[in-house]
């Protein structure tokens, strides 16, 4: 698992809503990294969430 989205699912777990970690992955990112690697942690919050939310 990447890094980006072990701190995700960290996050998850500790109660933060997807919404409010998509802003923590845009805000500074959005501002300094290239789109593909925004486009990329993104991609890798949205598959955190859903087995998250999945219960796995």
């Amino acid at each position: 698992m990447p890094r980006a989205a072990a701190n995700a699912l960290r996050g998850l777990k500790a109660g933060m809503s997807k919404e409010t970690l998509e802003q923590v992955v845009m805000i500074p990112m959005g501002a300094a990294s290239p789109l593909a690697e925004v486009t990329k942690a993104l991609t890798w919050l949205d598959e955190v969430a859903a087995e998250h939310a999945a219960g796995a």
